[in-house]
Formats: structure tokens, sequence, C-alpha cells
């Protein structure tokens, strides 16, 4: 199919002004009727919705903006690994030093970090206040992977084994090798120790690791399917799951959706660029913006390309909001389109 120009489908409605030297700003977070973006060597900023002016400007002080919980934006330091929540007015509520090695993740009502010592701790978003410790105690030389539903996966720090713990029961669920099921199975070898794993479904969740992409079930980690797929960028939705990777019968890379539970191939799409960023989606469609300035927006129903656009600077992560896609670009701009999305 033949994308359509980028005025049938979206326009560039407005460009506005983050960043005041070139930069690769992270992507924005939309709440409270607002716009927040920023980049942790620069300004943190809000934009009113409506009209997408700027409210007002702040030192990032090595923060970027992460997402938002009840009346605060909550705010994450890579370099130190400690969370700080915003007012909407632009007021520092409350700074957390991280408890583990990685940080704090959110899990439903709270902030829930493994705590170096060993152990779970559990943190209140809207006060920064450790409310309590899970009777879950990780092994001391365990790191949280993902929380997947109600499920926390941590993981030895040099690989396998792998635990799955209830939060909600607070009991272990299971313990796997997964790294040497994925080996076992289909020769899937990869020296990262440290998979990247995503929920994918009710009771799914799907890793990728090296040169494959592999399915599981999240009550007993069993190993249901693989496929050899280099993933780029993975998101699921409605227990599908699409990637922009390639394959090694075919070197061009592919935007593929994929059956969660099975790995069974929906559909499959040809595409030009190359290292994309993860994709945004919408009940429809689904952005990904690339570095050499590509945006493009596919149709979940059946992959077809429906719009695109070039921009001239490097682009990094899209964001999709009622009919607004946001994405910021290398000269420190944030860009938004505005249409049928």
């Amino acid at each position: 199919m033949t994308p359509k120009s980028p005025d049938s489908l979206l326009r560039l409605a407005h460009k506005m002004n983050v960043v005041r030297e070139r930069s690769n700003f992270p992507d924005p977070v939309i709440a409270h009727n607002a716009v927040y973006a920023g980049e942790r060597d620069h300004d943190l900023v809000k934009f009113a919705w409506e009209t997408l002016a700027p409210e007002w400007r702040v030192p990032a002080e090595g923060f970027e903006f992460w997402e938002s919980y009840g009346n605060v934006i909550l705010l994450f330091s890579f370099h130190t690994g400690r969370s700080r929540a915003m007012r909407p007015d632009g007021t520092v509520v409350w700074t957390l030093e991280p408890k583990g090695r990685f940080g704090w993740e959110r899990w439903r009502e709270h902030l829930y970090s493994v705590d170096v010592e060993g152990g779970i701790a559990l943190a209140d978003p809207a006060t920064g206040q450790i409310v309590g410790r899970s009777a879950l105690v990780p092994r001391p030389n365990e790191v949280l992977s993902t929380i997947c539903e109600d499920v926390a996966l941590v993981q030895d720090e040099h690989g396998d084994p792998f635990r799955a713990y209830d939060l909600r029961r607070e009991k272990l669920l299971w313990e796997c090798n997964l790294l040497a099921d994925m080996k076992a199975k289909y020769n899937a070898r990869d020296d990262v120790p440290f998979p990247l794993i995503k929920s994918s479904g009710p009771g799914l969740f799907v890793c990728r690791r090296g040169k494959g992409l592999y399915g599981f079930t999240l009550d007993d980690g069993q190993l249901r399917w693989g496929l050899d797929v280099v993933a780029r960028t993975i998101n699921t939705y409605e227990s599908r799951i699409y990637v922009w990777g390639a394959t090694s019968d075919v070197r061009a890379d592919r935007f593929l959706c994929l059956d969660a539970a099975t790995g069974a191939l929906i559909y499959e799409v040809p595409v030009k660029a190359r290292g994309p960023r993860p994709g945004a989606m919408s009940e429809r469609h689904i952005a990904y913006a690339e570095r050499s300035g590509s945006l493009v927006l596919f149709r979940l129903s059946d992959g077809a390309l429906v719009w695109s656009y070039q921009h001239k600077q490097w682009l990094g992560g899209p964001v999709i909001a009622a009919n607004r896609l946001f994405v910021g670009a290398e000269d420190g701009n944030l860009l938004v389109f505005e249409g049928d999305i």
C-alpha cells in the first residue's frame, strides 16, 4: 500500500522548543491536561495541552520524566537510580534513594525495589515514604528483571536461575533456568545474561535474547515457542506481539505481528528503515521513529503502512495521546502531529 501524504492523515501542527541546544531528549509524558518533556542534563518543561504554550521550565538536576501517578509526575535519574515526584506546578514533593541496583519499578499502587541486602521494599508514590517490606525475601545476588501483572521476575546476577514471586499472595511461584531452556530447545546464544522480558498478554510473557524471540507462560515459567528473529523493538497489545526486526532468511527488516500464545505469524510487512525507537500504539495504529529522521505509521489490523514523514534530524521515541502524535527531534524541539490516529 502506498503511504498517504503527511497532510492527508496527520499534519505537523506544532513545534515547541524543549532543549535550547542539540540534544536527544526522552519521550514526553502526557498527564494532568498537560505535556511534560525535558532532558536530564538541561531543563524540564510543562506545556498546556490545549494551546501547547509553555507553563514552566525548571532545571532537570539529572532527572527525566517517567510517568504520572495520581496528582504527581514521577521522575527517574539513570545516573543515580533515584526517583522523584513533582506536582503539576513544578515543585518537588519527594526524592527517593534507590534500594536496588536498578532503582525502583512501578507496581500498581506502589513503587517496588529488590533491595541490595535482600528483600523487597515498597514505597508510596504519592509521598515517597517506605510503607513496608514484602514477606518475600529474594536472595542477595538477585536483580529485578520485570513485573508482569502481579508477578515479579527476578534473576541471578550471572543469569540463571529465574524466580517468579506472586506479589499479591506473597508466594514463590516457580524457579526455572530460562536461559538454559532457550539454549537447549532453540540453541539460543547470547553473552548478555539479562534478556529483555515483557508481559505479552494474560498469563504470558515474551523474552528477547540474542537473535531469537521466545514465549513463556507466567504461572509456571515454561517455554512455549521460539522464533529466529532479531527483534529490534517489541510492543504488545491484546495478546498480540508487534515486532520490528529481521529474520535469518531475509536480511531486510520486517514489521511482524505474532500470536502471543503460540508465536504464530499473523502477518509481516517489509520495511526500509533500520534501528527504530520503541513503537507508540493507539487502538488502531503503531508509530515508529528512526534515527535517520523517518517517522512511519502502520495499521494494526493488517500491517499496512498508512502514513510517513521524513524529518531532517534524528528523532526520539514517539508518544500517542488523543489525536496527537509527539516525537522529539535532535534539534531540541518537540514535534506535534494532529489527525486521525
